[in-house]
């Protein structure tokens, strides 16, 4: 490796050597090996600190609170690692600066995780969740909250902020699952905060909101879920129209509302093939288990308090034949029952080990309808079913012209089994680049029949597609 002019430069070089070479070679490399070697000799000089933290900020980076400065031999190296950076959504890193503490084969974990993140709907998201079960504590993630006016200012889109939102919910939870499990009381502030902003996104554009909702993470779909489950409620309370601050009660309650899932064993919560009797009978607690958390944490008396209904009451029913088993006889709260419909619905259009072909959105609407009066309420089940639509927002489409296209937004007129359509255009490696925008109304030339006609309904994973790719 060549010296380079300072020890900020020698760090940055050797954090981005590592990151890339572990892209193509196995631990027993001796290139990657070295590659590791360097970055903890890297490490050195800052050893006399502690740490070493790296940080994007207005697109530039800084390390140890100064700012690089670009010059001809590292314009390269800057853009490369700030592009690296963004990519993940993230601020940057604080590392210990104890390079005779951290093992080499901790050091090219860190790169493998490093590299499969970028490749993740939600990379920050994956990011965090892989470094704590690595226990790589010598490495700590960076991230703000979403300040959406100052991303504004920078030429963030909306998509942009909305994904950097997910990820920062998705961020959120993980936090709070990790204090749990160190036995901490976990505070609530970054969490009502992501929430809010997401509210701010179903104001200024509540399809960017259905895109987000769309993504799915096979590894990570309890976060996924959970930050789901809250979007598409308060998409669901905005259409019946609650208040913005009933939103946002209804946000943290889907945000929170499998909270009790941390204390079920993963074995039993991925179990690849039907639960015994013991085990499902772990799965009902969980609504239960999560009124303990919520009442665990630190949060005003008044947003516990708020908080406790709504998640216990997600698995009752309408009929209140669910579980937990209750004596109850008054109906559900309105919370509550919005909660049982959309968390369904999610979990019928996700991949699970257990159940590894998702359904399509509309066949899981098809079948939910079957639960109206026992499973859900009826009134609301009918509105759900209308806000998205006979096809929702992100169902792939086979039509009768031979072309592959994902459901983009609802019709734009009253044939509401004919919404517009984002066509996807095969690529020669078997991915697919997104096309032009249809709508599936649009007729023939003559005015007799319509150019185009559905053939087929299909869950986006089939194809290996992730909707929130081209939605966004």
């Amino acid at each position: 490796m060549s010296t380079l002019a300072t020890p900020a430069e020698s760090f940055l070089q050797s954090l981005f050597r590592l990151v890339q070479t572990v892209r193509i070679h196995g631990d027993s490399n001796r290139l990657l090996q070295e590659c590791g070697q360097a970055f903890l000799h890297a490490l050195t000089p800052y050893a006399g600190e502690g740490e070493i933290t790296l940080q994007v900020s207005r697109d530039r980076l800084f390390l140890q609170g100064e700012k690089i400065k670009p010059n001809s031999s590292n314009s390269r190296l800057l853009g490369n690692l700030l592009d690296l950076l963004v990519s993940l959504g993230l601020q940057g890193f604080k590392f210990q600066a104890d390079p005779a503490r951290i093992p080499l084969a901790e050091i090219l974990a860190f790169a493998h995780i490093l590299q499969e993140a970028g490749g993740r709907a939600v990379p920050l998201g994956h990011l965090t969740e892989k470094l704590e079960l690595a226990q790589l504590h010598w490495v700590e993630v960076l991230f703000a909250p979403v300040n959406q006016e100052q991303q504004r200012r920078n030429g963030q889109s909306a998509a942009e902020r909305g994904l950097q939102t997910y990820a920062l919910a998705i961020a959120s939870l993980q936090e709070i699952a990790e204090k749990f499990m160190k036995n901490k009381r976990p505070g609530t502030s970054r969490s009502v905060r992501v929430v809010q902003d997401m509210v701010d996104f179903i104001m200024e554009d509540d399809r960017i909101v259905m895109g987000l909702s769309t993504i799915r993470d096979h590894d990570d779909y309890t976060y996924t879920h959970s930050v789901n489950v809250s979007l598409l409620a308060m998409l669901f309370g905005n259409a019946i129209g609650l208040s913005r601050h009933s939103l946002e009660r209804l946000g943290i309650c889907g945000l929170f509302h499998d909270l009790g899932k941390i204390s079920i064993p993963l074995n039993i919560l991925n179990k690849n093939g039907k639960l015994d009797e013991r085990e499902f009978a772990e799965i009902r607690r969980h609504p239960l288990n999560g009124v303990q958390q919520v009442v665990k944490l630190q949060a005003p008396r008044d947003l516990r308090a708020k908080t406790l209904l709504a998640p216990f009451e997600h698995h009752l029913k309408f009929d209140l034949s669910g579980y937990p088993v209750t004596p109850r006889r008054t109906p559900l709260s309105l919370f509550g029952r919005l909660l049982a419909i959309v968390d369904v619905y999610d979990a019928l259009t996700s991949a699970r080990i257990y159940r590894p072909v998702a359904m399509s959105p509309d066949t899981a609407l098809g079948i939910m309808l079957q639960g109206s009066g026992t499973d859900f309420d009826p009134v609301l089940l009918k509105y759900f079913v209308n806000m998205l639509g006979a096809y929702p927002i992100g169902t792939l489409l086979s039509l009768d012209s031979g072309e592959l296209g994902l459901v983009y937004d609802k019709p734009a007129c009253g044939e509401r089994d004919r919404p517009l359509v984002l066509l996807l255009v095969p690529r020669d490696d078997g991915d697919f680049d997104g096309g032009e925008v249809i709508d599936l109304s649009e007729t023939n030339e003559d005015g007799q029949g319509f150019r185009r006609s559905i053939t087929r309904s299909m869950h986006p994973s089939v194809m290996g597609i992730q909707p929130s790719r081209f939605l966004l």
